[in-house]
């Protein structure tokens, strides 16, 4: 029997985002938000995949809401940071590396 659950839910957006089955962890990720839409480390998920897809803005403005809703997430500090470092802007990417250190050392 499937888990249902919003938890179980997510941990299967993750885990197939992570094994970069990014279509499948997409679909996961908006079904999610259709029933949920301020999960916030579901947005997380999704702009993890459209960093490692290379949608940039996209991934930027999904790390961004999710600092609106968590000005304390690290996680979307250091994203934001990786992001910043590929486009070449290393101040900017130095910036939010060092928020992310300053919240999770």
């Amino acid at each position: 029997m499937t888990d249902l659950t919003l938890s179980a839910q997510y941990r299967d957006a993750r885990a197939l985002a992570e094994t970069h089955r990014f279509r499948l962890a997409l679909d996961k990720c908006q079904r999610i938000l259709r029933a949920y839409p301020k999960h916030i480390r579901t947005y997380g998920v999704l702009g993890y995949i459209y960093l490692q897809s290379g949608r940039h803005d996209t991934a930027v403005d999904l790390f961004q809401r999710m600092l609106s809703a968590d000005p304390e997430n690290a996680l979307a500090y250091a994203s934001l940071g990786a992001v910043y470092y590929e486009r070449g802007l290393v101040d900017e990417a130095i910036w939010q590396f060092e928020r992310a250190w300053e919240i999770a050392p």
